[in-house]
């Protein structure tokens, strides 16, 4: 029985044969991941980077003021829109000099104003329970 390294045990008709020390043997599958138990949502925050559900986090319901209110701040500062909400900082709209003919740096402006506080407004839209709205 031949136990050089230049023995080939990358031949799957040779799978019988146990590896040669020093040789490379077929690399088996990766297991696949296991899903992961959720915790209480409650304390749960995710970003998947859907508009939709950049933060999951329990609605504002009749009792849960305060933890909801903690928790939209946080997510709210977290992605860059507090002031948007809070009023604080630079969170009026910005004006064109010539309103009917804005330049493009004014159009730029205006628009990434707008594309953040419409961020803004769905964060807190989608973290509202039916009840409260």
């Amino acid at each position: 029985m031949k136990t050089s390294a230049s023995t080939s045990n990358n031949n799957p008709s040779s799978s019988n044969t146990p590896p040669v020390p020093g040789t490379t043997s077929p690399t088996p599958p990766s297991p696949k991941p296991q899903a992961q138990p959720m915790a209480d949502a409650s304390a749960t925050t995710t970003n998947t980077g859907a508009p939709s559900a950049y933060y999951r986090i329990d609605p504002l319901q009749g009792g849960n003021w305060p933890q909801w209110k903690r928790r939209v701040i946080a997510v709210l500062r977290e992605r860059g829109l507090l002031d948007y909400v809070t009023g604080t900082g630079y969170v009026v709209r910005p004006k064109a000099t010539d309103e009917d003919n804005p330049d493009d740096e004014e159009k730029k402006k205006l628009a990434e104003w707008d594309r953040k506080d419409g961020q803004a407004r769905t964060q807190l839209e989608l973290s509202i329970g039916d009840s409260e709205m």
